[in-house]
Parts: C-alpha cells; structure tokens; sequence
C-alpha cells in the first residue's frame, strides 16, 4: 500500500521489492522473507482506524532503513 490508504478490508498485503536479496527485512517487527530477487510481501492484520506498519530493511553489512506507512481501515 501507499501512505495513508483507506479500505474496509480486515487485512493488507504488504508487498515491496529490495536492492539486496540477502537483506533482512521486518514488517511491524515480524521477519519476512526474502526471495531470491529481493521480493516479499506479508499479510497484515488492521484494526478499525489508523494503523502504522513499519518496514525495516537491514543490509549484511548493517545499514538499516525504515518506512513507516498509515493504512486506514474504514468498518
């Protein structure tokens, strides 16, 4: 999703390419993984109104990146 998306759906695919296949990544601190093209995508539960999804991206050499999405769940 981008940021400050709105849906009335109970769940979000969080999908997203990285530059460094080996990379670690995290999806509001739970691992996901990585294909061998740097793909991933997870499935993340929403709430009724705003929710935050963070992602974190940790290269082997330790450099770490993050983005922090809003996703509105409507009912």
């Amino acid at each position: 999703p981008t940021d400050q998306t709105t849906t009335v759906e109970a769940s979000i695919e969080v999908k997203c390419k990285v530059s460094e296949p080996e990379a670690v990544v995290t999806v509001n601190g739970r691992m996901v993984t990585v294909d061998n093209r740097g793909g991933f995508s997870i499935k993340v539960n929403l709430n009724p109104g705003d929710n935050k999804i963070l992602v974190t991206v940790t290269d082997r050499a330790g450099n770490q990146a993050s983005r922090e999405l809003t996703v509105k769940r409507q009912e």
